[in-house]
């Protein structure tokens, strides 16, 4: 989890705080899910605990959604087809920049970290950083041999990125300054991706599964870890204790993860494509409480960051 500056309130009526594991909520916060629908062109809020919809078309008419990313009050979207990163107030989803980052090739996957943005665009193989609250570019980081990144995580220092075509996962040391484009290899066209703990979470796009590999060295931990996926699983995000897995055949499912155990297979249904999903936690009036309180001053020291993968109907 990262540390990162808030903008700051444009209400007390519903104020968004990025979640913080481990961080008591007041009572009445809910948790909200956002998810990129790519060919219904919009992104939709859901309850994250029972897929109920809030607002099926929270933000609308934005030319094929794809990757999503929370930062304070602010939504990320990324337009695949635009080439474009619109931002977005995530309270109510009204837009703040269409273009807040434009002129990328195809962007395809986001992530925040701290005060940093990391794109992948599918068409470079390089892994695009940017200061999340003004866009400014900040550097770019090849992935050598790589020419179809589809997904970005970041952990600490740590960047993964998946590689569609050959197979692999990359790992960047921010640190160091050292890229391994096979951290992990032999891989079925991997997509979405997601750190939890110890864990590196990738889907098998070819074989429906999930594997789960060990974040500091790549080793195998479970192939398997979630099978039968046969709807066309795309995207992870971690929260809480679940570990989400959308797919083309239009679901949002739930899974334990510390097993894989199925918690509900369709908690979300009849998505246009599902893309990105992203996480919130709001806390809704009446905000009076001494804890509600003490969650808005801590506010500017929390954090949140998801990551997301593109449909492989669209990379061949």
């Amino acid at each position: 989890m990262f540390a990162l500056p808030v903008s700051p309130l444009r209400s007390l009526r519903r104020f968004t705080l990025p979640v913080l594991c481990g961080l008591a909520l007041a009572p009445g916060a809910f948790s909200q899910l956002y998810v990129a629908e790519y060919n219904g062109g919009r992104v939709g809020q859901y309850d994250a605990a029972t897929g109920t919809p809030a607002n099926a078309s929270f933000i609308s008419s934005v030319n094929d959604p794809i990757g999503l990313a929370a930062y304070g009050n602010s939504l990320f979207v990324a337009s695949f087809t635009d080439g474009t990163i619109g931002r977005y107030d995530l309270n109510d989803g009204h837009l703040i920049n269409s273009t807040f980052v434009s002129g990328l090739n195809h962007p395809d996957a986001l992530a925040v970290a701290g005060s940093d943005l990391f794109v992948v665009e599918y068409n470079t193989g390089v892994i695009s950083r940017y200061d999340a609250a003004t866009g400014t570019a900040i550097a770019t980081l090849p992935v050598p041999g790589s020419h179809s990144l589809v997904s970005v995580a970041v952990s600490g220092a740590n960047i993964f990125v998946s590689d569609y075509f050959t197979g692999q996962i990359g790992h960047h040391d921010l640190g160091s300054g050292i890229t391994d484009a096979a951290f992990i290899s032999g891989l079925s066209h991997p997509l979405g991706l997601a750190v939890a703990g110890t864990s590196l979470f990738v889907i098998n796009g070819d074989t429906g599964t999930v594997g789960q590999y060990d974040v500091t060295t790549g080793a195998t931990i479970n192939a398997s870890f979630i099978a039968g996926l046969n709807g066309g699983p795309t995207d992870l995000a971690v929260y809480g204790s679940s570990l989400f897995v959308n797919s083309n055949d239009g679901t949002v499912g739930q899974y334990d993860l510390l097993n894989g155990h199925v918690i509900n297979a369709a908690l979300i249904s009849g998505l246009a494509t599902p893309g990105g999903m992203a996480f919130a936690t709001a806390i809704p009036e009446p905000a009076t409480s001494a804890l509600v309180g003490a969650l808005l001053a801590a506010s500017a020291a929390v954090g949140f960051r998801q990551f997301r993968a593109r449909r492989s109907a669209n990379r061949v």
